[in-house]
């Protein structure tokens, strides 16, 4: 199946505490069973009907392929950089920051759109356990809930911990991203003037990064951005 076409900007949510992001950029993939959503890391098994020691050694399976992907991590991003809930979740009740980055760069050549439904992907059509492969398992990380469809999520899925040492305070998966994939960074409302600080000090060695301030709309649910000098 072929990958979507990303949009020109894809961004990612950031809590407060990674301001630490301006001394030393760097992009989190967070392990498969760390995510926040339980059903990414459980396949279906489908119909019960089918034979209950088939379905066991499906489930061994899948368990075992997971065990093999535990120095593997996805990094989520979006398409969406002003969705009130998101900025409430993800970026500490405003007090956080969002990072536009420019998606046709290298550094995001496997990104591909996460699929949502109302129906999980199982295993139905398997007939031999030793055929769930890693297929499946990469299809299963890009499918989620339309529960979750207001995040208009991209992912990347990738194995890290082997190739690449963790490069702050142990924190595995945390890698390095080249600034030219930076094209903007919004500051949530209620951003501390610490965190101003060091994103304006940060865009002022990088001029060609665009600095943003988010703010309340005065009559409608919605924030606006007013562009910063620096």
């Amino acid at each position: 199946m072929a990958k979507a076409i990303p949009p020109d900007i894809l961004y990612k949510f950031f809590p407060s505490k990674r301001e630490d992001f301006f001394d030393m950029p760097a992009l989190r993939f967070t392990p498969i069973r760390e995510l926040n959503d339980p059903f990414e890391s459980n396949l279906s098994l489908g119909n019960k009907s089918c034979n209950p020691q088939f379905l066991e050694q499906l489930q061994v399976t899948f368990t075992n392929m997971m065990d093999k992907f535990t120095d593997a991590g996805v990094l989520s991003l979006t398409t969406n950089h002003d969705n009130l809930l998101m900025w409430s979740h993800y970026a500490n009740n405003h007090t956080g920051f969002v990072i536009g980055f420019d998606s046709h760069h290298t550094f995001f050549k496997d990104v591909d759109a996460v699929n949502y439904s109302s129906i999980r992907l199982c295993v139905n059509d398997i007939k031999d356990s030793k055929k769930l492969n890693q297929s499946l398992l990469y299809r299963n990380i890009f499918s989620k809930s339309v529960d979750w469809s207001y995040e208009k999520e991209w992912r990347i899925f990738k194995v890290w911990i082997h190739k690449i040492t963790p490069i702050k305070n142990n924190i595995i998966g945390l890698i390095e991203c080249p600034l030219e994939i930076i094209k903007g960074i919004y500051l949530g409302a209620r951003s501390s003037s610490s965190l101003c600080n060091k994103a304006q000090e940060f865009c002022s060695t990088y001029p060609n990064i665009e600095l943003f301030r988010a703010k309340l709309h005065s009559t409608n649910y919605a924030l606006e951005f007013e562009k910063l000098t620096h």
